[in-house]
């Protein structure tokens, strides 16, 4: 049984630590990406979902895995930085506020490794919500598996 699903329902994020919390992750992302939007299965998975230096996130409400996201450390413009991928949020929970919730528990694992800022590519649809959270929008519009996405950026720093 996952540590979260021990205490009873579960409500909020948490770091990936279990396989079956991992499993929902990846459950969440084949509804929304590909059975939603399109994307090919082969283009949905890649190495950075097995590698350790990437954090997964998985969001619960009331015990039922309804959003995930990943982070990842990469080297932008000379500085640590964190990648935020594969944010996806069940369509029955998309108006509840767990994309913001995702985004927050990433600033803040980010913040704790020591990262300057948090870049990702958004699809062009969210790009009012990410810039709700202060993202900026620092690109033109690109293709990403079929999908319009632009390139996002916050610069981020622990709060004193």
């Amino acid at each position: 049984m996952d540590e979260h699903m021990e205490q009873g329902p579960v409500h909020g994020v948490f770091v990936v630590g279990t396989n079956r919390e991992r499993g929902a992750a990846f459950s969440i992302r084949e509804a929304v990406f590909i059975d939603e939007q399109g994307v090919p299965r082969e283009d949905e998975y890649d190495a950075h979902d097995n590698d350790p230096s990437v954090t997964h996130f998985i969001a619960y409400a009331d015990g039922t895995a309804v959003g995930t996201a990943r982070l990842r450390p990469i080297e932008h413009e000379g500085s640590p930085a964190g990648k935020v991928e594969r944010v996806a949020v069940l369509k029955t929970a998309r108006s509840d506020g767990w994309g913001t919730e995702l985004m927050k528990a990433a600033e803040a694992v980010a913040i704790d490794a020591g990262h300057s800022q948090i870049v990702l590519h958004g699809q062009t649809h969210a790009a009012a919500f990410y810039e709700r959270l202060g993202y900026e929008t620092v690109s033109d519009v690109f293709v990403e598996d079929g999908i319009d996405h632009i390139k996002m950026q916050k610069p981020i720093e622990a709060e004193t």
